[in-house]
């Protein structure tokens, strides 16, 4: 077995025996853990949209390597696709809906240092919402939905997609 170090910028350190992976904590996101599983995990699905990148993985392939409190706090289950989604600095990604793979919703959590505009449709009206870091909001992919990125840095979302309806999910966030 070997054992991967990932250095990010701060404070804390921790070591999990369950998946190998040891952490300097760095601040950017109390996800630093479930990011880094999602990271290495090569049986993800990466897609290259240009100035958005996503990286897609079901549940069954990480289950082992998460947090048992993330897994309870969102109710995962085997089937649940979770992300990595990037969207490049100086990037605008037009409105558009995402229902391939059975997204019909996506739970977006900024894992990112700074606040995040994103626009959406989830109630039949075009709005801007603001989303701070680790902080989440539930998109309705069924609808238009987009972000500009007029940072220098790239944005960084944990997503995940249950396979439910957005109507069906509203009630759990």
């Amino acid at each position: 077995m070997h054992t991967i170090i990932l250095v990010f910028r701060s404070k804390s350190t921790f070591f999990t025996r369950k998946n190998g992976i040891f952490l300097l904590n760095m601040g950017m996101s109390k996800y630093n853990r479930t990011i880094a599983v999602l990271e290495q995990n090569n049986n993800a699905m990466s897609i290259d949209a240009g100035g958005l990148q996503q990286k897609l993985t079901k549940m069954s392939y990480v289950y082992d390597s998460l947090e048992e409190q993330f897994i309870r706090e969102f109710s995962l289950r085997s089937m649940t696709i979770l992300g990595l989604e990037t969207i490049k600095a100086g990037t605008h990604v037009d409105l558009h809906t995402d229902t391939g793979y059975g997204r019909r919703s996506n739970l977006l959590i900024n894992v990112g240092k700074t606040a995040v505009d994103l626009q959406h449709s989830n109630n039949d009206v075009l709005e801007t919402v603001s989303i701070p870091p680790d902080e989440f909001f539930l998109l309705d992919t069924t609808k238009p939905h987009g972000c500009e990125n007029l940072t220098d840095s790239d944005i960084t979302f944990l997503t995940m997609n249950w396979g439910e309806q957005y109507a069906e999910l509203q009630h759990r966030f």
